[in-house]
């Protein structure tokens, strides 16, 4: 199961990751412009930060949600564990947080090292 729920980790931060990047790939000309206007580098990167852990909070919000009602009808399936385990739901949220946060960071950085001339110049 560990394995599995690897996997099921991994394939997210990818589908973030993705999704960020080709988000972040078609507003370089608006980073350009932002930061030819005086915007800074830590402005641009706020931003992006901003919205991908948006998404990463509502995932997490309705997850916990699910994983706890469903954890509650299949109650007679754990043997020697509890489901309704705050910790459990703590570290797992942590965990899901922080890959989060990788899969969004990388794009983000690459926004804020954008070339204002070369950003505009392109679009």
């Amino acid at each position: 199961m560990t394995v599995f729920a690897l996997c099921a980790l991994l394939l997210a931060a990818l589908g973030l990751y993705g999704l960020v990047a080709y988000v972040v790939g078609a507003q370089m000309p608006e980073f350009g412009l932002r930061m030819a206007l005086g915007a800074s580098a830590g402005d641009v990167l706020r931003q992006v930060l901003g919205r991908g852990f948006a998404l990463v909070a509502l995932g997490l919000a309705l997850g916990g949600v699910a994983a706890f009602v469903l954890a509650r009808l299949g109650q007679g399936l754990f043997f020697e564990a509890n489901p309704s385990d705050p910790r459990l739901y703590a570290v797992t949220a942590g965990t899901v947080a922080l890959a989060g946060l990788v899969a969004i960071g990388l794009p983000a950085a690459r926004a804020a090292r954008v070339d204002p001339a070369r950003a505009l110049r392109e679009q």
